[in-house]
């Protein structure tokens, strides 16, 4: 299904001093860092904020859309 719309979150901090913003624009979700994309050490760290700011972010576009959002996760 393509997304005509586009939704942005707020930042959200997520710990170890890094933030999180999401958005959504044709039919791509983007992530953005503040300061940087933590590396895999550090997201074991902000993991949690970061799954809880998804969520909310995801449970958003649902609403806006008129359906049920889901999220696969994927861990290598």
């Amino acid at each position: 299904m393509l997304v005509s719309m586009r939704i942005h979150s707020d930042w959200h901090r997520v710990g170890a001093g890094f933030s999180v913003s999401f958005s959504l624009a044709n039919d791509h979700v983007k992530v953005a860092w503040i300061p940087e994309s933590p590396a895999q050490e550090h997201f074991r760290i902000v993991q949690g904020g970061y799954q809880t700011a998804r969520a909310r972010f995801l449970q958003e576009v649902g609403r806006l859309m008129g359906c049920t959002v889901v999220c696969l996760e994927v861990r290598e």
